[in-house]
């Protein structure tokens, strides 16, 4: 057996080992605790931390860190959970991450029930947070009802007078455009202002935007409160 030797602690850049004692090399460790390892840089000591309040009261509920899911975005605490009385029910909450000052949310949240911390997944997109619970499945919808304004052969003699909303049918395909049902976004000639959409009453024909990923907006007031809305 060799004698001691001396590692400091910038030199751990070789990270765990799993091996036996006699086989580990210098720079490795068995086990290592509030250090993260990189083979850059070394071994360094985790960043300090600092407790800034209990957001026991704000949530209402009996829960502990496993219940939850914590997101950080933009200076805000985003909060993701069960209710540990009711499992079946969901809720999120988003508190300023200095102060803890809640802030409000406003929207429907039961897209969130049946989810858990290890089912509800969250990026981070523009001014929103998409959030998606993989115990809802998404489903699909019987489309709309309207009626049809009017039919044309092909899409280049859809009306370039159409009221906004107006529906209208194209009996054939003509170069990337395809026949089918087709709603008036503006009002002019071109045709691609013509947005390709399901038959009227047609069965499993739209997304359920209720089952679909949510997001969570982030409003630009003085209060930076959040709408949770519909990813549809």
């Amino acid at each position: 057996m060799g004698f001691p030797q001396l590692i400091r602690v910038g030199e751990l850049w070789q990270g765990l080992a799993n091996v036996a004692p006699w086989r580990i090399f210098p720079g490795q460790v068995k086990d290592i605790l509030n250090m993260s390892l990189d083979i850059a840089t070394g071994a360094r000591t985790r960043n300090g931390t600092r407790n800034v309040g209990s957001l026991g009261s704000a949530l209402d509920f009996d829960l502990t860190v496993q219940d939850m899911r914590f997101y950080h975005f933009r200076g805000t605490l985003i909060i993701f959970g069960a209710d540990p009385g009711n499992s079946d029910l969901g809720f999120v909450k988003a508190f300023d991450a200095v102060t803890l000052t809640e802030r409000v949310i406003t929207g429907d949240a039961s897209y969130l029930d049946f989810g858990t911390k290890n089912t509800i997944q969250m990026t981070a997109i523009r001014d929103s947070v998409l959030v998606l619970n993989r115990e809802v499945v998404t489903e699909t919808v019987t489309s709309a009802d309207y009626t049809v304004e009017g039919t044309v052969t092909s899409a280049d003699l859809l009306p370039s007078g159409a009221t906004i909303g107006d529906e209208y049918y194209v009996e054939t395909s003509t170069g990337a455009t395809p026949r089918g049902f087709y709603r008036a976004d503006v009002t002019s000639p071109r045709t691609q202002d013509w947005t390709r959409i399901s038959a009227p009453l047609q069965d499993d024909a739209v997304l359920d935007g209720a089952t679909m990923p949510h997001q969570l907006v982030q409003q630009f007031d003085d209060d930076l409160d959040f709408s949770i809305t519909l990813n549809s």
